[in-house]
């Protein structure tokens, strides 16, 4: 099956584009946070490098987070779209389950990040067994210090965008427990999404295009302020 793919969670814009488990092509935008401006056009170059026009694409595949929510609005929007308008199969592939993919073989725990600004980190935590990582927590907006108490003893594998801003935090929290892995996982994230998604829809999780819903992994604004004018009026 030819899947489209893209990962628009981070400030870097990933799109690949995949047939029967082989990458045929990808492409990564580092352009801050402005996703919508340069998405459809690493579309459009992507399967132009792979030889193939839009009606070959059969289903998409969409990473859901967590990471900038604008971002990952971008990103859904899009699939969603390019599924309705086409009549295609859709599905999302969580953003640090596809990282934990790329960190294959090691022993220790797991703790793909990115990172979530306001001093924290979007994390979940993995354990490498022999058909893949296995998810020890699902992903989590924290603090470099409370990461520390929820990982407990033993090594741990830092990596992503997360890892490098905080990587003085995490040291310290951590000390010799920590270790640093790959720090640019975003840039080919999109391959793995890809790759992910096609072994999903294999198995029969492909979603309904309204039905595709981000990880935010904390609450949005928005959400904060609702419930913070729903306590002022007295609402449960």
């Amino acid at each position: 099956m030819l899947i489209l793919a893209f990962d628009t969670s981070t400030p870097v814009v990933s799109v690949a584009v995949s047939n029967r488990g082989v990458v045929l092509a990808s492409m990564a935008v580092a352009r801050g946070r402005s996703h919508a401006a340069h998405l459809l056009s690493a579309v459009d170059s992507v399967l132009t490098r792979a030889g193939l026009d839009l009606a070959d694409v059969e289903a998409v595949a969409c990473a859901v987070g967590p990471g900038s929510f604008t971002g990952l609005r971008v990103g859904i929007a899009a699939a969603q779209g390019l599924a309705e308008g086409r009549g295609l199969p859709v599905v999302g592939v969580p953003t640090l389950e596809a990282y934990a993919h790329a960190l294959s073989g090691d022993e220790g725990i797991l703790c793909p990040m990115v990172d979530a600004r306001k001093q924290e980190i979007y994390v979940a935590g993995y354990r490498w067994e022999d058909d893949g990582p296995v998810e020890l927590w699902p992903p989590v907006a924290s603090s470099p210090e409370d990461l520390a108490a929820r990982v407990g003893g033993g090594s741990v594998l830092l990596a992503g965008e997360g890892a490098a801003v905080y990587r003085a935090k995490l040291e310290a929290a951590l000390g010799s427990r920590a270790r640093f892995g790959p720090t640019d996982l975003a840039s080919s994230n999109a391959g793995r999404v890809a790759l992910l998604g096609a072994d999903r829809l294999a198995k029969g999780a492909g979603v309904d295009p309204a039905s595709l819903r981000p990880i935010y992994g904390r609450p949005s604004e928005a959400e904060l302020a609702q419930g913070a004018a729903s306590r002022g009026r007295g609402e449960l």
